[in-house]
């Protein structure tokens, strides 16, 4: 069932760019909820990635997807969620 809200998550439209959501969690307006690994690979060529938009089980949001660096099968996701 988690798989299904990360492909979700991965999938939406993007609404915000990578400094609008660092500018909101600055202001207080999202905050970092939690991060954890999903199966999939992520280039590592791409420092940052766009900010997906998150409707889930932990709330509104955003999720952004990061390599990681001991691993090619799996992933970090992140979770931004609506203060």
């Amino acid at each position: 069932m988690l798989m299904v809200w990360i492909y979700q998550a991965l999938n939406q439209g993007n609404k915000m760019n990578t400094l609008e959501l660092k500018d909101a969690i600055k202001n207080g307006e999202i905050k970092l909820h939690h991060t954890s690994l999903f199966r999939g690979y992520v280039s590592r060529t791409s420092i940052e990635s766009e900010p997906s938009e998150y409707h889930g089980r932990f709330g509104d949001g955003f999720t952004m997807v990061s390599p990681n660096w001991d691993s090619t099968n799996y992933s970090y996701i992140t979770y931004y969620i609506y203060a």
